[in-house]
């Protein structure tokens, strides 16, 4: 395990400088190395990943549509990943589709996922888990058993991959609490109640295939932002991601 944090530790400060190689020209490496350490996140992920597999810190990447700043990317091979830890704040819906879309389209990674800040502390094994399910050649086999184990019954039940993960946990019912006053079993719940917003995960994955068609197309009608893209959309009466545009 020291081995591989000190590989993501090394992969960290060779990207500090900004001098990335190959196709990720153009990109610039954004937080310190004291920030990449106290990345719980990335830390809680390194203990699951494969030998093979490349962690490091975000960068900010220049995509058609302007600036898109990345918190962590994986690498293995071929697979690059990329996590946004507040990528459901604000960018909701067509937006975010469009802004993913163009980092797509730079090449910087085939999958990004936009994650809440408030799940990576409430339900951290749950995220990994779902991405060891959606993108298992980031985890190591022994990585796949334990998160397998550490994984909630709720989110092992869960039908993944998709792109939108919302998952629903049961509120746990105080037992010593008289849900009844009357004492009747009868009027007595015996099935869990699902909890407010605060008792959800929700996650966003979308790769290169699915977004590839909409980069294509913000592209050839030369939009340079995402208020152009979401002008273009409404002209053009697009209905959803799953139409060819």
């Amino acid at each position: 395990m020291d081995n591989l944090w000190r590989a993501g530790y090394e992969y960290a400060q060779r990207h500090m400088d900004g001098r990335i190689r190959g196709n990720e020209a153009g990109r610039h490496a954004s937080p310190a190395v004291e920030s990449w350490l106290d990345d719980e996140f990335a830390r809680e992920l390194i203990k699951h990943v494969g030998p093979a597999v490349r962690v490091g810190p975000g960068f900010t990447v220049e995509t058609l549509l302007g600036a898109y700043a990345l918190d962590l990317r994986v690498e293995h091979h071929n697979l690059s990943v990329g996590f946004v830890y507040d990528g459901l704040r604000d960018d909701a819906g067509f937006t975010g589709l469009w802004l993913d879309a163009a980092l797509i389209g730079t090449n910087a990674v085939r999958v990004i996922y936009r994650l809440r800040r408030c799940d990576i502390e409430s339900h951290l094994h749950d995220i990994l888990y779902a991405v060891s399910r959606a993108d298992g050649r980031l985890c190591s086999e022994r990585g796949r058993v334990n998160l397998e184990r550490l994984a909630s019954e709720t989110m092992r039940a869960y039908r993944l991959p998709r792109e939108h993960i919302e998952v629903r946990y049961p509120k746990v019912r105080d037992e010593e609490m008289d849900v009844d006053p009357s004492g009747d079993p009868e009027d007595t719940p015996v099935e869990p109640h699902l909890g407010e917003s605060g008792d959800c995960l929700h996650m966003v994955r979308r790769e290169h295939a699915s977004l590839l068609s909409w980069y294509r197309l913000a592209r050839s009608r030369g939009v340079r932002s995402v208020e152009q893209a979401m002008e273009m959309l409404k002209a053009e009466n697009l209905r959803g991601p799953d139409e060819s545009p």
